[in-house]
């Protein structure tokens, strides 16, 4: 639709690629700057007379694939790499800021804002009503900025106003507000941006949280609208408006699947659903989270969104004895893990029958072989008590669902709540380093790019050899433990090469505990003391020589800014590395999937140290739908605006994986570069294509039966 409208001469997806190729200096593309940055200029000028009935539109990514390129390359341009002057970086920042938000991408506009704030020498009134428009999560720090009784503080009152109420006859004012500043505008590129911005505030009016939940869902209790508004969840993302306004997602309790990319917004739909499902009565439901990590980031939101009227019951990191839960008096919201709300469904059998909506986040886990089992037997204990008439509701979240029919079927919502979208706030780059030391960047799953173009097509190359290249085959492990410090010490390499060059935390992806801690170690000898230390870090080791004294070789690694993280690391220790992660006083990570699964943490890039994991008693390559969750670790909405994730080509494995080398990377390209991963199938279906049929279908029959007598026939739930 929109791109036919653009010059005959642009071509936005080469001109994104150019950005990005020049952006890390890669051999390949190139072009001036000043091309690039004229290119994205066009795509804003179209797009800026869009009719304002058209916006939500724009809410389709394939209708604004030339803004997202524009967007980028104003990025790229703006940012030290591109060696522009600071005078050219600060400007190019403040109209990234708005393209982003020109397409409803409030999270990068945000992240843009947040970066140039510090050094921007600030005295400008206009552009606090642009920053605003464009990042509302900096609204309240604009108003101050602006003087009392001036046009521009009329304004961001007035858009401040409607953003915590959503209350629509304010809109006529907001606008004639923000014509005013536009025509009071001291310069003809301010004057430029507001005609961008405009767009932007439309966006605002549309995708307003208060004013969507008050029209689509006004079941929900007003004072929890004003906690998730006071803790600036003031904008919804496109994906959200859309489950929302057009799925209904939370006007009726039908089953419901959430397959959304990684940071847009899953956590906050499932809440939802929650709350909708009490309904302001008490009751049960309950937020089933894979992941201590994972668990707790979900209880420690819900903890600020809530209103003192719900209960929220921790049930993750450990067994201990259970809540006593009073569903009859209390809105009681259980935060769990899956084992331990099975261990407690046992335990207490009539509480399944007092559920009334339970969100089972990583719902693509129920493929994983161990932990799919537990999960898949819970969920069937669930859909049989849906079969006996209760009103329990099941909503799956995950963000690496392509193919999804299997888990449809199974699950049986109806069409209208299958949720599903490819808009994405950030850019996902992929990358492999070779063995030949070639780091190159690929396509991969990325929207921007050329007719004819697949995933395996390359945007450029770097030249960085490994620091220790000879390694030879072996099928024996003491020659392979005897090979590792080598690939240890080449990562360790690469995430100092990329802390220098771009900066950012890092986070390395390790396929065992033991991997994590010597990753960690080889890291640190590549970074130099931090000094002073943050409080963070420092009550960290204060923490581990005090109680954990097992742990202190850690205390060297986090004096460095690194640290590992895995299941024997204790809890309060993981939960201060978290911490220190979301404070970015961290520069890396080695981690095992208790980081790379479904947490939340500003990583700017992810190192894939293993590609082939034990899965059994062999090895294979990481299955696909684990990388896809292990690639989203990287760019965080609203921190970056792009996250890279790099496959290391390690040498070290089973034969027919790694050699000849030309085999692994014929693997390698065919497990990341695919363009449709396979469809979901559970642990049981797999059981059922074993050899043992016949067992299979009476461990089936015995799990169905055990669940039936868990159910009573006339549940007292009082006790609960």
């Amino acid at each position: 639709m929109f791109p036919r409208q653009l010059p005959r001469w642009l071509d936005y997806a080469l001109s994104e690629n150019t950005a990005a190729a020049m952006f890390r200096g890669l051999q390949g593309l190139s072009a001036r700057w000043g091309e690039l940055i004229a290119a994205a200029q066009a795509v804003m000028g179209v797009y800026q007379d869009l009719p304002m009935d058209d916006v939500e539109s724009l809410y389709d990514e394939q209708n604004v694939l030339p803004l997202i390129a524009a967007s980028r390359i104003l990025d790229a341009a703006s940012q030290p790499p591109a060696g522009l002057s600071e005078a050219d970086c600060q400007h190019l920042t403040v109209v990234a800021a708005v393209a982003f938000a020109m397409y409803g991408n409030f999270p990068s506009a945000t992240a843009v804002v947040r970066r140039i704030l510090p050094t921007l020498p600030f005295d400008s009134q206009s552009l606090a009503v642009i920053f605003a428009t464009a990042a509302p999560s900096h609204l309240g720090e604009m108003l101050s900025r602006c003087p009392s009784g001036s046009l521009e503080q009329g304004y961001l009152e007035l858009l401040q106003a409607f953003l915590s109420t959503g209350e629509v006859n304010r809109i006529e004012a907001i606008r004639e507000a923000f014509i005013k500043c536009l025509l009071a505008a001291p310069t003809p590129f301010e004057g430029a941006l507001f005609r961008s911005a405009r767009l932007c505030l439309e966006h605002l009016f549309r995708l307003s949280l208060a004013r969507t939940l008050h029209e689509h869902c006004p079941m929900l209790p007003e004072a929890y609208i004003r906690e998730l508004v006071d803790s600036d969840v003031r904008v919804l993302l496109p994906p959200q408006f859309k489950a929302i306004t057009q799925h209904k997602l939370l006007a009726n309790s039908d089953n419901a699947l959430v397959a959304l990319p990684t940071s847009t917004g899953k956590t906050l739909l499932g809440e939802l659903c929650l709350v909708a499902a009490l309904q302001q009565q008490a009751g049960i439901v309950c937020y089933l989270a894979p992941y201590v990590a994972l668990g707790r980031q979900v209880a420690r939101s819900l903890e600020e969104h809530l209103p003192e009227t719900f209960r929220i019951r921790r049930m993750i990191g450990g067994f201990r004895d259970e809540p006593i839960l009073a569903s009859n008096h209390h809105m009681e919201i259980i935060v769990a893990t899956p084992e331990r709300l099975d261990a407690m469904l046992r335990t207490t059998p009539g509480l399944i029958t007092a559920l009334r909506c339970v969100v089972c986040d990583e719902a693509h886990l129920v493929q994983n072989d161990v932990r799919g089992l537990r999960l898949e037997g819970l969920i069937t204990r669930m859909r049989l008590v849906q079969e006996q008439g209760h009103p329990l509701r099941l909503v799956l979240l995950s963000a690496v669902l392509a193919q999804y029919d299997t888990l449809r079927q199974w699950l049986g919502p109806s069409a209208t709540t299958v949720v599903t979208d490819v808009w994405k706030p950030t850019a996902r780059r992929l990358a492999f380093w070779g063995e030949q030391g070639n780091l190159t960047w690929y396509v991969g799953a990325d929207p921007i790019r050329r007719p004819g173009t697949a995933s395996d097509s390359t945007i450029g190359q770097l030249t960085l050899p490994w620091p220790e290249h000879k390694f030879y085959p072996t099928k024996h492990a003491g020659q392979i433990r005897q090979q590792e410090p080598l690939v240890h010490t080449n990562i360790a390499y690469l995430a100092e090469v990329l802390w220098q060059r771009y900066g950012g935390s890092i986070l390395c992806v390790c396929a065992t505990k033991d991997t994590t801690r010597k990753v960690a170690a080889a890291l640190a000898k590549r970074f130099p003391l931090i000094e002073p230390l943050p409080p963070s870090i420092a009550s960290t080791i204060a923490q581990i020589e005090g109680h954990h004294p097992f742990l202190r070789p850690m205390c060297d690694l986090l004096k460095r800014g690194v640290a590992f993280h895995n299941s024997t690391v204790p809890h309060a220790i993981r939960r201060a590395i978290e911490d220190a992660v979301q404070q970015r006083k961290l520069i890396a990570v080695a981690a095992t999937t208790t980081l790379a699964e479904g947490v939340d943490l500003p990583f700017r890039f992810t190192i894939l140290v293993d590609w082939l994991t034990w899965q059994g008693a062999e090895q294979r390559p990481v299955p696909s739908l684990l990388f896809r969750n292990v690639a989203g670790r990287c760019g965080r909405a609203y921190v970056f605006t792009e996250g890279d994730t790099i496959v290391f080509d390690n040498p070290l494995g089973e034969l027919r994986y790694t050699y000849p080398p030309y085999a692994r990377t014929r693997i390698q390209h065919g497990l990341f570069l695919a363009e449709q991963p396979e469809d979901l199938t559970s642990a049981l279906e797999r059981l059922t294509d074993t050899s043992l049929p016949a067992q299979t279908e009476s461990l089936v029959a015995g799990l169905a039966s055990q669940f039936m007598a868990a159910i009573p026939e006339n549940p007292d739930a009082d006790h609960l």
